[in-house]
């Protein structure tokens, strides 16, 4: 692999993951997809403020279990939504991986290539998009 064909690959990268979270973000387009993680992020703060509240006057509750473990299964969903939609950072693993086998395809010779794009994807995909946030 060329260190052109590598840096290629590497702006395709960071360009499909900024587009990505630029078209998914609040007011755009496609915010239909993430605007479901967007309110489990919000029910698990309503959920803390109710175990807050029921603990007040009763430290053992059925009620703080059942909304302990739905506060648990709405973390877990947003864990595994982030490197598909959510995290900025994280974009750069799967869809790194997936558009670096898309155009340069899978190898083992490629691996160390493979973990490099990501890395640096994210690194430079997240500067950006602070500074993307802060500005824009």
């Amino acid at each position: 692999m060329t260190i052109t064909q590598f840096l290629f690959t590497l702006f395709c990268t960071v360009g499909f993951c900024l587009g990505w979270r630029i078209i998914t973000d609040k007011g755009q387009l496609l915010y239909f997809l993430r605007k479901p993680f967007d309110l489990l992020a919000d029910k698990i703060e309503i959920n803390k403020d109710r175990i807050n509240a029921i603990t007040q006057f009763s430290p053992i509750n059925l009620e703080i279990y059942r909304l302990e473990n739905r506060i648990l299964i709405y973390e877990t969903i947003i864990y595994l939504s982030k490197p598909v939609i959510t995290c900025i950072t994280c974009l750069s693993s799967v869809l790194g991986v997936t558009i670096f086998a898309t155009l340069n395809g899978l190898s083992l010779n490629n691996i160390h290539f493979i973990i490099l794009n990501s890395v640096m994807a994210a690194f430079i995909q997240t500067f950006i998009w602070n500074i993307y946030d802060k500005y824009l």
